[in-house]
């Protein structure tokens, strides 16, 4: 199991007081206006990194809090950027951080995809949580966790790393410094290095276009330094003839610190007497959702009675990815996920993708009993002290007097840790949000003695000290889909995406937040749109482009032809194309060439010099072990160059990717 190897507790400690410091920096207060944005990106990609504010000038109270100190020149608008200003900020040496309020999630307009640019490009996200309704966060990170203000963090792999407040937490009030900014880099770099080091969590080569969401939480926000924990969560979509589910891995790894654990021999000399034994360590995980119930399919570790032992077990699970890798079609024999992109969902062909978890850990003087509580609804794994010690802090005890001790007590006894594992089987179809609670607890034994006027007293209990976290999934993700979700690119320009607004089809700025340009290509050729769930649709009456409820008609079924995207009405002539910078697709009379297509596949491009004109010999591409074709004479007279306007891109929405 991965975590990144940061040394303390979350935000607090991840980043901890260099985030609380204001110390060193020159101003007192800043604007949120600003001029010369060029300019201060420029100078604050080799000083401190910037803060570039996302949301209404209107609502800048997370804004102001969390600026307060920081020279203006340091704080951008994100409405003011402009694209070479974007380009800068994404270079790891910036040390940029994007701030929003969760509330403004959804109302961030055209500045929306600026924000999903940066946080893909691996630029923290600092989320101030100023509503309780966390269904903005959820669907726009996929994933939110209980709790205060959060900082999302995307990894190259496309993991999400998450540093969060503790319940209890209002607004843990930051303010940025370089030391938070060299905080934050300290943590992306150890973040990158636990995942070169633990290849069971980083993948295999074919990983990149499994259906497959992760986050990390290096080291959960309790409140407390009695009990902390490190957490991982993936979600995985499997989809075969046979079946189609989505699987919910969490990894818990909780440690326990009780503060009070061992005696207080009156040393205060105020006539108190303790002994406190942790006699209980305990963790449990639970998996609901608002629609179908989560079916518990696996967990480590298992039930040990032994009051001393080393567990160590790596079991490994596979999972069937319905549609190609690609592989069939690459010249190297490997995964692609582009070419994959290009054809349609196919349940009949698929490929294999494995997890592996490996656990490794000590007991001593404790037995562990895993089980299944509430009916099958929730895991709890219960660490449980010898009875036999649980007595054996007190050496002996008398009729006026306690004799105390500690020379029993075992390490396990003041700190102690374990590893656990669950995996919950939920229909493939369903896209609502699942809610992951994890609990971590644990109980002393205390026996007390004490004085009280003439009147020696003694008292004995349990007492127990148990904190939550509550992680939302959002299982409709652009990672989970059965069949490959991709924004349609142009090639010509700035590159626009395809995008359909209330069933209208038009060009827009690329968002790989906006679901409305989310685009799966089914099983029938047709590209469904993740936002309205409709067809796209070409009208040859109108000659415009829509959505409209998915049919088996021809002028909703789509073909690749290498980079093009062709219609499957009317003899394939009809493509998409761009003119004028509008969205078009009805080719008339001797406008475009109707190329030939690579005989292996039409997503192939049909010579290798494509989308240069046809040379006599070329070579035709090929799958890898099958002899490639040449170009014959007559082509390099009858076809010319293919125009960037007809060309476009798939941009695959899988992690990694």
């Amino acid at each position: 199991m991965k975590s990144p190897a940061i040394p303390a507790r979350s935000l607090t400690a991840a980043i901890g007081i260099a985030l609380l410091s204001v110390a060193g920096m020159a101003s007192s207060s800043a604007s949120l206006a600003h001029g010369g944005t060029e300019l201060s990106v420029r100078d604050t990609a080799t000083m401190d990194g910037p803060l570039v504010m996302f949301g209404s000038a209107n609502d800048s109270s997370h804004a102001a809090r969390f600026t307060k100190g920081v020279p203006a020149r340091r704080v951008l608008r994100a409405d003011a950027l402009q694209d070479k200003d974007m380009s800068r900020l994404q270079a790891p040496a910036t040390l940029a951080m994007a701030v929003v309020a969760a509330s403004e999630l959804d109302r961030l307009g055209d500045a929306r995809a600026r924000l999903s640019q940066l946080f893909d490009a691996g630029v923290p996200v600092f989320v101030c949580m100023d509503s309780g309704d966390r269904s903005a966060v959820t669907r726009f990170f996929g994933m939110a966790p209980s709790g205060s203000d959060v900082i999302f963090v995307r990894e190259k792999n496309g993991d999400i790393d998450i540093l969060g407040g503790a319940d209890d937490e209002s607004h843990w009030t930051p303010q940025w410094s370089p030391a938070s900014s060299a905080a934050l880099s300290r943590f992306q770099s150890s973040a990158l290095v636990a995942i070169a080091s633990n290849p069971s969590r980083a993948g295999g080569a074919g990983s990149a276009s499994v259906p497959i969401l992760r986050m990390h939480e290096g080291v959960f926000e309790t409140g407390t330094d009695e009990i902390t924990g490190k957490l991982d969560i993936d979600v995985i979509r499997s989809a075969d003839r046979s079946g189609d589910d989505k699987e919910v891995h969490v990894y818990v790894r909780p440690t326990y610190a009780p503060s009070k654990a061992g005696i207080d021999d009156n040393k205060d000399n105020k006539g108190f007497w303790a002994a406190y034994m942790p006699i209980e360590y305990n963790v449990s995980h639970e998996v609901t959702t608002d629609g179908p119930r989560a079916a518990m399919v696996a967990h480590m570790p298992a039930s040990d009675s032994r009051t001393e032992f080393n567990y160590q077990e790596r079991t490994e699970r596979k999972f069937t990815i319905g549609g190609t890798s690609g592989d069939s079609l690459s010249a190297d024999g490997l995964p692609d996920a582009l070419l994959a992109a290009k054809m349609p969902f196919n349940l009949s062909v698929g490929y294999e993708h494995s997890t592996s978890e490996e656990m490794s850990f000590q007991f001593k003087d404790y037995s562990l009993a895993a089980s299944e509580v509430d009916g099958g609804q929730r895991m709890l794994w219960l660490a449980q002290l010898d009875s036999k010690l649980t007595h054996k802090l007190v050496e002996k005890e008398y009729a006026d007097r306690v004799k105390l001790t500690e020379k029993y007590m075992t390490p396990m006894m003041r700190r102690a840790g374990m590893e656990t594992f669950s995996a919950w089987k939920l229909p493939g179809e369903y896209e609502g949000i699942a809610t992951v609670r994890i609990n971590v607890r644990y109980a002393l034994d205390v026996k007390k003695w004490w004085w009280h006027g003439p009147d020696w007293n003694r008292d004995h209990s349990t007492q127990s000290k148990s904190v939550g976290r509550i992680y939302e999934l959002d299982l409709s993700h652009p990672y989970l889909t059965r069949e490959i979700t991709v924004l349609l690119r142009s090639e010509e320009g700035l590159g626009a995406c395809v995008t359909q607004r209330r069933g209208v089809v038009e060009l827009s700025a690329c968002d790989p937040s906006d679901r409305a340009q989310m685009w799966g290509l089914d099983s029938e050729g047709r590209y469904v749109n993740r936002g309205n769930g409709q067809c796209l649709q070409a009208d040859f009456g109108e000659k415009v482009l829509m959505t409209a409820k998915c049919s088996l008609a021809n002028n909703q079924r789509w073909e690749w032809r290498a980079d093009r995207i062709h219609s499957r009405y009317d003899g394939t002539l009809h493509r998409l194309y761009v003119q004028n910078g509008q969205l078009r697709f009805f080719v008339g009379e001797g406008k475009y060439e109707n190329l030939p297509t690579n005989p292996h596949s039409p997503a192939l491009r049909p010579w290798a010099g494509y989308p240069a004109k046809p040379l006599t010999g070329e070579l035709v591409p090929a799958p890898y072990g099958t002899v490639p074709g040449h170009v014959p004479a007559e082509w390099s007279t009858m076809y010319g160059p293919t125009g960037v306007e007809q060309r476009w891109s798939p941009v695959v929405l899988r992690a990694g990717l």
